[in-house]
């Protein structure tokens, strides 16, 4: 709980958000931030959740695991 405190600056009114990540898979083949801003055909920088369609995921995730 002081982890919480210490991110919202002791501040229990403080709105904050927390993202519990589960399943994840390492790439074979890292796809670099400009190959996924090419697949996706934006600049998103994925400072934050991003939508990402099934088609482009399905690309993203066929290169990082078979480099295609």
């Amino acid at each position: 709980m002081s982890n919480i405190l210490e991110v919202a600056k002791n501040d229990e009114q403080t709105e904050i958000m927390a993202i519990k990540f589960s399943d994840t898979e390492l790439f074979e083949y890292p796809v670099s931030l400009k190959e996924a801003q090419e697949i996706l055909k934006n600049k998103t920088t994925f400072i934050s959740p991003t939508y990402i369609n099934n088609e482009k995921f399905a690309i993203i995730y066929k290169q990082g695991m078979k480099g295609q």
